[in-house]
């Protein structure tokens, strides 16, 4: 777990520190000198980019975060796989080897994989998540007009609940996309054959859910850093404020916590399949099932 610990150092790193701050300065560039508008709310995100500019700044920004997501979990999973099966690796080879998986995202059904990252996957915050997407929330103009209507709040704890579901019946995509090469419709298809019939993963995601719920809720709520406090002022703030040195390095601990959970699970879900036979590419990995002679 060493070199998992490693790279997720690195990629951090990479990501809060370099990626998500120039992508916050391109996007404040591009909404006030293409969009001419500094700040949008709500649904009028959508209305605003209705127009060729805005299509294709919203796609290129798709495709930049779809990139930096996907990649982190073919590293990732990949570095899991060859712990799990005792080989010898070193992260930065598999870095190196993970430019050949992206091959999978060229399946028009990316656009849903897209969907799954970005959108489902940081909502629940349980298996794996991306250092550039960990979290997110539906937004409180969806909920609060749900909360307006007859029985609001009875549809609003069944959305959560089917969103719940779908999540944990897709929670093998990863697996399915990235060993097996598959592409996300029939990634979604084999990973909900195989939940159906994993009620020890069921219990160890509602586990992680409540565990985080009770964090995030009770005991590190507004303590915790986001993506949006990453950006060209997080240097600024962090030596001239004492309140938020000691959120970042709430942030840090919490990331590292969240990393050996997020193992844990990886290592569970590795557990279900006697023989995994991945079809992904591990060079320039030198593995020592391919050293070893007879």
């Amino acid at each position: 777990m060493k070199e998992v610990f490693k790279f997720e150092l690195f990629y951090k790193l990479l990501i809060y520190v370099i990626v998500l701050p120039v992508l916050s300065l391109l996007t404040g560039w591009f909404m006030k000198y293409i969009i001419s508008e500094s700040v949008i709310y709500n649904f009028d995100i959508i209305i605003k980019l209705l127009n060729i500019p805005g299509i294709l700044g919203a796609l290129l920004y798709a495709l930049i975060s779809l990139f930096f997501i996907y990649i982190e979990y073919v590293i990732v999973y990949k570095m899991l796989y060859l712990q799990h099966t005792h080989q010898s690796f070193h992260w930065i080879d598999i870095c190196l080897s993970g430019i050949k998986d992206l091959k999978v995202l060229k399946h028009p059904s990316a656009i849903l994989a897209f969907i799954y990252f970005v959108f489902l996957c940081p909502l629940w915050h349980l298996g794996f998540v991306s250092t550039v997407f960990p979290s997110l929330s539906i937004p409180n103009f969806i909920t609060n007009e749900l909360l307006k209507m007859q029985y609001g709040s009875y549809l609003t704890i069944l959305l959560y609940v089917v969103l719940f579901v779908l999540y944990g019946l897709l929670i093998l995509v990863p697996y399915y996309m990235i060993y097996k090469q598959e592409n996300f419709l029939l990634a979604a298809k084999h990973s909900t054959q195989k939940m159906i019939h994993q009620p020890k993963l069921w219990m160890i995601l509602i586990g992680i859910f409540l565990l985080y719920y009770v964090l995030q809720t009770y005991i590190l709520k507004e303590m915790l850093l986001t993506a949006s406090d990453f950006n060209f002022y997080f240097l600024r703030y962090f030596l001239f404020s004492s309140y938020f040195r000691v959120r970042t390095f709430g942030f840090i601990a919490f990331s590292i916590l969240w990393t050996i959970i997020e193992v844990f699970f990886i290592k569970q879900a590795l557990k279900t399949k006697s023989n995994i036979d991945p079809v992904c590419s591990f060079e320039p990995v030198k593995l020592k099932k391919q050293l070893a002679k007879p």
